[in-house]
């Protein structure tokens, strides 16, 4: 099976088909997907969701467009009384593309919420757009390596190095499909034991659907682009991407 390490089956794009659409990504092969929260009330409705959906779990965070309504005692609190129901915090972050959030309330969030990760024992989610080494620098405050995920992996070589030397995976999705993505180049140098895949959906997807709404069942068609430009068999990048996800979210499946 493949694991769909981040989506967004919370958000109001899948409310007419939501049923059909997790129907459809298990009849594709994906074993797990993974649904990441971006404030408390999608977070809420992801740990809903989990508990709805068989091959659903659910990860809780404020990402950065949300800072500004991040409270640091009332997410402590979250998150101990849902111990058990989530996977993993996230996504959360720094977002210097869009800034809906001061940058100073961001950083402030992305420390609080590693700090909460990591009193819980619980893997990170990280978005970074247009903000690494900025990212980087808060990251090096804490202790090494770091347990957790790059999310749609969007820096150059560099930044990949910073990141694979933090000890944190990586993860792709649709934008590998694109012509001339330069990913196709950078997943070459990623460890086989920290590449994973995702979707993003229902944002990003692959390029046979552009323009559309993603959805879980077509990261098949990313893992086939990975498996070509790896120069290995589609099943290989299903096993050692799945094996992956397994070992950093702590997933109770064989």
């Amino acid at each position: 099976m493949y694991i769909d390490t981040h989506a967004h089956l919370f958000m109001t794009a899948f409310d007419r088909d939501r049923d059909a659409v997790i129907q459809c990504a298990s009849e594709n092969g994906i074993g797990v997907i993974i649904d990441v929260g971006i404030d408390m009330e999608t977070s809420c409705k992801a740990i809903e969701n989990a508990h709805r959906y068989e091959i659903v779990f659910a990860a809780a965070g404020f990402h950065p467009h949300e800072a500004s309504l991040f409270n640091a005692e009332e997410f402590e609190n979250f998150v101990a009384g849902h111990r058990g129901e989530i996977i993993a915090l996230g996504e959360f972050g720094l977002d210097f593309y869009r800034d809906l959030s001061p940058r100073p309330i961001q950083k402030n969030a992305l420390r609080a919420q590693i700090t909460i990760a990591q009193n819980h024992n619980l893997p990170l989610i990280l978005h970074c757009r247009n903000a690494y080494s900025e990212m980087f620098e808060i990251l090096n405050n804490f202790p090494h390596p770091l347990t957790g995920v790059m999310h749609c992996y969007s820096g150059n070589f560099d930044d990949l190095k910073i990141a694979l030397d933090m000890g944190l995976h990586i993860s792709v999705g649709g934008p590998l499909t694109y012509p001339n993505s330069r990913l196709r180049e950078l997943i070459k140098f990623i460890p086989a034991d920290r590449i994973l895949l995702e979707t993003d959906a229902p944002y990003l997807p692959p390029q046979a659907f552009r323009g559309k709404r993603n959805e879980p069942s077509y990261m098949v068609l990313t893992a086939g682009v990975m498996a070509d430009t790896l120069g290995i068999r589609i099943f290989q990048v299903r096993d050692l991407t799945t094996e992956n996800a397994c070992r950093l979210f702590s997933l109770p499946i064989k």
